[in-house]
C-alpha cells in the first residue's frame, strides 16, 4: 500500500492525486502495476542478494502484471472479494490525499 500512495500520491504537480478518478479511488491497474514494479524489485534482490538496483526488463514487468491481472479477475469474480478490494482502494485513496494535504501543509511550513 505505501509504495502504491507514495507513486500516487506524490508532491509532483503530474501526481494523479490531482485527477479526479484518483481522488475517489484507487484503479485496480494501478495498484498492479505497482505490485509489479515491487515484483520485480524483490526477485531481483532476492536472486542477487545484494542492494544493487535492479535492472527491471519491461518484459518481465509486463509478464508479472498481466498475471497479477488474471489473479485479481479471478477474485473479483466473488462478490465478498471484490467488495472488500473496491472498498480497500477507496480507502487507501482517503489515505493518500490525507497523506498529500500534510505533506504540502510541511512543504508550506
Amino acid at each position: 500500500m505505501d509504495g502504491c500512495l507514495a507513486f500516487y500520491y506524490s508532491s509532483s504537480k503530474k501526481a494523479l492525486k490531482n485527477m479526479d478518478k484518483f481522488r475517489c479511488t484507487i484503479p485496480q491497474n494501478g495498484l498492479i502495476l505497482v505490485a509489479a514494479v515491487m515484483k520485480g524489485v524483490l526477485s531481483v534482490f532476492s536472486k542477487t542478494g545484494t542492494d544493487k538496483l535492479p535492472d527491471l526488463s519491461a518484459d518481465k514487468c509486463r509478464s508479472d502484471f498481466n498475471s497479477l491481472r488474471r489473479s485479481v479477475d479471478k477474485l473479483m469474480d466473488i462478490p465478498k472479494h471484490h467488495e472488500e478490494l473496491e472498498d480497500m482502494l477507496v480507502q487507501w485513496a482517503m489515505i493518500g490525499m490525507v497523506y498529500a494535504s500534510l505533506y504540502g501543509a510541511l512543504q508550506a511550513a
